[in-house]
């Protein structure tokens, strides 16, 4: 397409982006100062449905240049979707939506300064107010984000786990689900945009560098946005916190004269749910009816999440810890062991098996008590249950693989073990979760999760499990993980599972394709 005839469509979509130039009947210089004075912005959070006994608050953030319901709203209807279509597929939830001063240029001069803290801060401040003053702390959230509005929100959630007060910290805490929709996780292509918006035939008289800067793929603030938050996400685990679900929506459509405006690899987070809508950057968000295909799917993941909150209410709490509940697989990478966790994991080597996409290997070793723990024939031992992920209710035709891990598992006073290996995404996670569970059902087995992934989270895990079995908080290193063994070698039933232990040799059972592993470690007195 030739230059000349990309300006008209630039203008076209140049006009749906930037606020409306207010019409005056009077060039004085005079009319207009007046009327940037006087320009408003829909801010703060703003209740669109709300429902009595609502179990869970749906917050809408929109992005760049966009607005607290006009994002929301198709063309030709009066009314954003989250209050017309979103309350008669989730009756329980409450909608609310957040507006801030996104503008990156105004035709009148007068843009906001602010950066992404700035209106991360002002989104945490927001929420956790509006929810404390009506006494709904608790009650879970699920964020929908359009472009920027992701980051703010990625941003706000770092905050919140970082501040003492109660009100701010409960929002990352109750946070069950973020649904993003063309969020520029890793910047380009929304900086671009920005860019051409900002010089749009040169009549834009001030923007908003702050943000455009930031929206750069080499933007240390972005990169540090990124970083804190999925650091923040990994640690939820060792915090007795369940890890938040993800889903990635991209556009795939492009903007007229512009091309992408994200990616979809910028739009995506590597390990979670990536969906594409086939609408352009701002057709994305504007759902017209409940049969829009774009509707169907973003609706389907909050009916997800929503399924899940409520069967969290009704889950017996004796079966998880009070603050595991709704947890689901964390989307990790599978990377090397430190050698300190070797002393602390001596098993027995085993054969391999191929089932179903696995690989299963078992093996058994017995064990050199050097502590042992007398009970009376009379009382009845205690166990324990640190499990922060929750099993999968739909997980179905793995009959035979349980039925294997049995057979590598026996009931016997040996140190059992049997590794699972897949690829990411296998399903090698649900597995042992479902294995877990059903030895829950014996009131007799205490069962433990550890996140292997590296030296940090493994020794994470560890404190998660001192915690719970009375081990004293001012032991470190070495002796925190060597008393945890301990503790747990004199329980008469026990199951150990470690997620993402890709070097296989520390539990002495022989390595092989493909390099990601789940080991399941158990003994029975």
């Amino acid at each position: 397409m030739a230059e000349q005839d990309k300006v008209p469509r630039r203008r076209d979509w140049m006009k749906r982006f930037l606020l409306p130039l207010r019409k005056t009947s009077s060039t004085n210089q005079e009319d207009v100062v007046e009327c940037l004075e006087t320009r408003t912005f829909p801010s703060g959070i703003k209740a669109l449905c709300s429902p009595e006994g609502a179990t869970t608050d749906v917050v809408f953030v929109h992005g760049l240049n966009g607005n607290r319901e006009r994002t929301w709203t198709a063309q030709g209807a009066t009314e954003p979707w989250p209050k017309t279509l979103l309350p008669v597929a989730l009756p329980k939830a409450r909608v609310l939506a957040f507006g801030y001063d996104a503008s990156v240029a105004d035709w009148r001069g007068m843009v906001s300064q602010s950066r992404i803290g700035n209106h991360s801060w002002n989104l945490l401040i927001a929420l956790a107010g509006y929810r404390d003053n009506d006494g709904t702390n608790e009650r879970p959230i699920i964020f929908v984000c359009h472009s920027l509005g992701g980051l703010v929100c990625e941003d706000a959630l770092v905050i919140s786990g970082q501040r003492p007060e109660r009100h701010l910290k409960n929002i990352t805490r109750s946070v069950h689900g973020i649904i993003f929709l063309g969020t520029p996780h890793h910047g380009a292509g929304l900086a671009r945009w920005a860019e051409l918006v900002s010089r749009y035939i040169g009549l834009v008289k001030q923007t908003n560098s702050n943000i455009v800067q930031v929206l750069r793929r080499e933007s240390e603030v972005l990169a540090r946005i990124q970083d804190s938050f999925h650091t923040m996400i990994k640690s939820r685990i060792t915090e007795g916190l369940s890890p938040i679900e993800i889903s990635c929506f991209y556009e795939e459509l492009p903007l007229p004269g512009v091309g992408l405006v994200v990616p979809q690899d910028s739009a995506i987070l590597p390990g979670y749910i990536p969906v594409g809508i086939h609408g352009d950057h701002m057709g994305m968000t504007k759902f017209a009816s409940q049969d829009d295909p774009g509707f169907v799917a973003v609706c389907g993941e909050l009916q997800r999440w929503a399924r899940e909150i409520d069967e969290v209410e009704r889950r017996p709490k004796d079966l998880l810890p009070a603050s595991s509940s709704n947890l689901k697989e964390q989307p990790v990478g599978a990377n090397q062991q430190g050698h300190g966790n070797r002393q602390y994991n001596n098993f027995g080597t085993g054969t391999q098996k191929n089932v179903n996409g696995f690989y299963l290997e078992g093996g058994s070793h017995h064990f050199e008590h050097h502590h042992h723990h007398h009970r009376s024939e009379s009382s009845t031992p205690q166990a324990y249950r640190v499990i922060p992920l929750s099993r999968n209710e739909d997980i179905t035709n793995r009959a035979d693989i349980f039925a294997q891990l049995n057979t590598l598992l026996p009931l016997t006073p040996e140190n059992q073990s049997a590794a699972l290996h897949g690829l990411g995404g296998s399903g090698k996670t649900q597995i042992a979760l479902e294995y877990a569970h059903r030895r829950c059902r014996d009131p007799d087995w205490s069962v433990f999760w550890v996140q292997a992934d590296n030296e940090t989270t493994f020794t994470q895990s560890y404190k998660a499990i001192a915690r719970a079995i009375d081990i004293r908080d001012d032991l470190d290193g070495e002796k925190l993980l060597a008393t945890v063994r301990e503790r747990i070698e004199r329980l008469p039933r026990w199951l150990l599972v470690l997620d993402n232990a890709d070097d296989l040799t520390m539990f002495g059972i022989p390595p092989g394709p493909p390099p990601i592993y789940l080991v399941v470690l158990m003994r029975v007195q």
